[in-house]
């Protein structure tokens, strides 16, 4: 966990990159200057947690925040604030809802708060760019919890959010990448040819946007993240599909 505020200044090449080799590791870093601003601008990365106990639930929340790169910032902190608001929503009608139907008995022991954890983990942290992923599971009643992914890809040179089909060169890549997911996701998961599961397939790879925004990239690599639901029941669990980029 991104726990310490660090400040990097210029240093030497090699310097860098043992830091940011410890910090892939570690998942504690800060971003070296974006050739945007100055030599000398600092760019900082900082680890907010918020955490709560109120009537019927509890929640610990941890998200990053870019200073000086609002837009990033707002991705995170945006999702962190939603999921929040729409786990007490849920958690209070689900537990009125139990407390109108359950037994003296049931009553009289009790249930377990409502609990939510979000947490997330960087896969690329420098100054050619920013790509991590946001993992939320919320317990709210019912058989299983749920889970919720957000993905941030951000370049701090630019200062632009990215999308898989800016990074993949447009519409045509990522029909490209959906064509590429959807052969592997079947071959993965509907090895008996059944129906049903190949409509399901077909849904959650079609290439439009919604689809494609949970992703996260490496170097040479973007990973597509298909979270439990979208091509896939519960039981089958997060999918997730890697895809070969050009050096870049």
């Amino acid at each position: 966990m991104m726990r310490n505020r660090l400040n990097i200044r210029e240093m030497s090449q090699g310097a860098r990159g043992a830091l940011a080799a410890a910090a892939a590791l570690a998942a504690a870093a800060a971003l070296a200057s974006c050739a945007t601003q100055p030599a000398t601008a600092i760019l900082e990365l900082r680890a907010l947690r918020r955490a709560e106990s109120g009537p019927g639930y509890t929640y610990v929340v941890e998200y990053p925040a870019f200073p000086g790169h609002p837009d990033a910032t707002r991705v995170a902190e945006s999702f962190a604030r939603e999921t929040i608001a729409a786990f007490i929503d849920e958690g209070r009608a689900n537990r009125a809802a139990w407390e109108a139907t359950a037994s003296p008995e049931e009553l009289a022991v009790g249930r377990p708060p409502f609990e939510l954890i979000l947490d997330w983990r960087a896969e690329r942290l420098g100054p050619e760019g920013i790509s991590l992923l946001l993992e939320a599971y919320a317990f709210t009643g019912g058989a299983h919890g749920s889970l919720i992914l957000k993905s941030l890809n951000y370049d701090p040179r630019s200062r632009r959010l990215l999308t898989l089909a800016d990074i993949l060169g447009g519409q045509g890549g990522l029909e490209a990448a959906a064509a590429a997911a959807r052969a592997e996701l079947k071959e993965r998961l509907n090895r008996r040819a059944d129906p049903e599961m190949e409509r399901w397939i077909d849904e959650g790879t079609a290439p439009e946007p919604d689809n494609y925004d949970v992703f996260v990239r490496r170097a040479g690599t973007a990973t597509l993240i298909f979270p439990p639901y979208q091509v896939a029941p519960w039981s089958e669990g997060t999918q997730r599909v890697e895809l070969p980029l050009a050096a870049r």
